[in-house]
């Protein structure tokens, strides 16, 4: 999305992508084509504002889950020490009584 200047005129033209290949797309000049870069200068900020929201939230996930992550291994570390003080042993990775 540029603005190109052909001798004393200027020309938007509109970048896209079509698989692999980026597309440019003469807009035109003038008053319409002013509207256009607007228009597309809204979404570009609009798509950002989307992705930054988007990596924010997994940000946040991967926090909570990490925290999920320590309390589980805390009440692994809770229950083996509960078992081990009441008599416990593992045999197979099932917990059985002492006789």
């Amino acid at each position: 999305m540029a603005w190109i200047r052909k001798g004393n005129q200027e020309y938007y033209y509109r970048s896209r992508r079509q698989g692999s290949h980026v597309i440019s797309e003469y807009v035109g000049n003038g008053p319409l084509a002013e509207l256009s870069a607007e228009i597309d200068q809204a979404e570009r900020q609009e798509r950002i504002a989307r992705h930054k929201q988007e990596r924010q939230r997994q940000q946040e996930y991967k926090q909570a889950e990490r925290i999920a992550d320590q309390v589980g291994d805390l009440i692994n570390m809770i229950t083996q020490a509960a078992y081990l003080a009441t008599g416990h042993y593992t045999h197979k990775r099932q917990w059985r009584k002492r006789q």
